[in-house]
């Protein structure tokens, strides 16, 4: 037996106005149908395209389709904070989506799905509940959650420091195998050039001391 549900109608009206291929309509109507399914969608098929031919032949007799029609079935982009109320020309739900959770129409559904916890901070692109505010991209998104500090500019070859923490103006004495992130000293920025740096005196970046005399081990050639 074939089950029709009361909101098949307007889910068809959407399907139609967001221009599904057949395949998916197919799947879509899954929901409500049962095996009759597949027979269901062709005969919709072919009912669109006699619509359609017969809209063609008005056009060509120089009569214009009244495009009401279309608005009417597609929901506002900005509900639930649409501002123009009644006057709006476009559809503000007013009924629980009863396909809810597994409702595959998302923010184009014209029924009311419960409101994301995260709202505009949400980043899940297929969620299914409704986001009130204007979501951002992912980008924008965790720039906002996680606030990575950026290193000031390259004084006298030396690191600076966090805007918001202050460093010791001595270099430290673990340096550069320190494992402190929060580290209050200077890390300095090496020379690439190390010990074969020719400018030392006038080189902006760092070069390590080289070990005393009584750190040094004489080794005789070829051993």
């Amino acid at each position: 037996m074939l089950y029709i549900d009361d909101e098949l109608p307007d889910y068809i009206m959407v399907m139609v106005a967001n221009k599904k291929p057949r395949s998916q309509m197919n799947d879509d109507l899954g929901l409500f149908l049962n095996i009759n399914t597949e027979k269901f969608t062709v005969w919709l098929y072919n009912l669109l395209e006699k619509l359609q031919s017969l809209g063609s032949d008005e056009e060509e007799d120089g009569e214009e389709l009244p495009s009401t029609i279309a608005k009417s079935t597609e929901k506002c982009r900005f509900w639930p904070a649409c501002i123009n109320g009644n006057a709006c020309p476009y559809v503000h739900p007013t009924q629980p989506c009863k396909m809810f959770p597994h409702c595959k129409f998302g923010d184009k559904c014209l029924y009311i799905h419960p409101n994301c916890k995260f709202d505009s901070k949400c980043t899940r692109k297929d969620c299914p509940f409704t986001h009130a505010s204007k979501r951002s991209n992912l980008t924008t998104v965790i720039q906002k959650i996680v606030q990575v500090p950026v290193p000031s500019p390259l004084v006298g070859g030396l690191v600076g420091s966090f805007p918001q923490q202050s460093k010791s103006s001595g270099i430290c004495r673990f340096y550069p195998n320190c494992t402190n992130m929060n580290c209050t000293f200077i890390h300095p920025m090496p020379c690439k050039f190390g010990i074969s740096c020719l400018n030392k005196n006038q080189c902006k970046f760092y070069h390590a001391p080289l070990p005393t005399k009584d750190k040094l081990t004489w080794t005789a050639a070829g051993k």
